[in-house]
């Protein structure tokens, strides 16, 4: 479960977020929609630890992510940019990146069985190795 509870971000003096609260109950699945600018990258990235919101609490299963270490919070949820870098990527790529935070020195049979059991899960196992534009 994912409760926001009173978010709010600025950039300098310019307010993104304003007391904004929502749950996501497990097995929901939740769009968030708005104008380019209106604060939905900066909502996700407060979300995930990634910036810090001005007030506000996330808790993620019932534990406050805001007090937990960066790569703490990785291992529970993860971010992928819309506008990013990488080239040519596969969808099994992609799904691979969420296991960054468990990667030792190699990838490990469990990672690859982790991927493909999340990929079956969304129903695009015939896409798995089809690069993302």
């Amino acid at each position: 479960m994912i409760e926001i509870k009173n978010v709010s971000f600025s950039y300098n003096k310019n307010e993104v977020l304003k007391n904004i609260s929502f749950d996501v109950k497990p097995g929901e699945c939740v769009g968030i929609l708005g104008n380019n600018g209106a604060g939905k990258s900066t909502l996700i990235t407060c979300i995930n630890n990634i910036i810090t919101p001005k007030t506000g609490e996330v808790y993620i299963d019932g534990q406050d992510i805001l007090k937990k270490g960066r790569l703490e919070t990785a291992r529970n949820i993860s971010y992928v940019a819309q506008k990013n870098e990488i080239s040519q990527i596969t969808v099994f790529d992609s799904v691979l990146l969420g296991r960054k935070p468990y990667i030792k020195w190699a990838l490990s049979e469990d990672d690859i069985v982790i991927c493909d059991d999340m990929i079956e899960q969304v129903g695009l196992t015939a896409f798995k190795l089809r690069f993302i534009n």
